[in-house]
């Protein structure tokens, strides 16, 4: 798809106190893994733009941006497992990610259809390389859905504030970073000496919050 051909992706509408906000999302795919996002307001929009809105995206840009805007869609799903289950769920696609993976089907675009698939099998993308930890700051609540948390020790790190919790594998920890979403594996890091007894100056804080949540 190098012609400029122009592919719907997504229509949606926000109801609010002003009126009704509606519009269509299209891509146009360039070549060499670039993209154009066209969003056009639509006949039922009270607030009707004269140009549409055009953005340029490489392939991962696009890739990224469709999986935050189906995590979105996936929050407003009232998923039985996510409130009930330790466990994570298989990772899905909503919306924008099938239908995008439609189009790069469709057309071919196999850079796109490996990003998606390797998401839905989690091997894309690749895993950055864990931060440093700099300093436990305490024991906290880690938020993971409506009214549901875990305990675990708030950090800082060379990527900014985290998470740390026991893992599952003896003598290892599972560190992430507060910015990314609660379905962010994160990484294991082995428990050292030293972070061990950082650790331990709010194991009372910790073992607290695990009785509560036990109750």
């Amino acid at each position: 798809m190098t012609n400029g051909e122009k592919h719907f992706l997504y229509s949606g509408e926000n109801f609010g106190m002003a009126g009704i906000e509606s519009w269509a999302e299209y891509l146009t795919y360039l070549g060499d893994d670039r993209w154009e996002m066209i969003v056009e307001e639509n006949a039922l929009s009270d607030f009707p733009n004269e140009k549409p809105f055009i953005e340029p995206f490489t392939t991962e840009e696009l890739v990224m941006w469709v999986l935050e805007r189906d995590s979105e869609h996936m929050e407003e799903e009232d998923d039985e497992l996510n409130s009930t289950s330790d466990e994570d769920p298989p990772r899905k696609l909503y919306e924008h990610g099938e239908q995008l993976l439609f189009i790069a089907r469709e057309e071919k675009i196999q850079s796109c259809i490996d990003a998606l698939e390797g998401w839905l099998n989690e091997t894309w993308p690749p895993e950055p390389e864990a931060p440093t930890i700099l300093r436990v700051t305490g024991a906290t609540k880690r938020g993971v859905w409506i009214r549901v948390w875990y305990p675990a020790y708030s950090v800082e790190t060379s990527a900014g504030p985290g998470y740390v919790w026991p893992s599952s594998d003896q003598g290892m920890v599972t560190l992430v970073l507060q910015s990314t979403s609660t379905s962010d594996k994160g990484w294991q890091i082995k428990l050292s000496k030293e972070l061990a007894a950082e650790l331990s100056k709010y194991q009372s804080e910790y073992d607290e919050l695990c009785r509560q949540k036990r109750k």
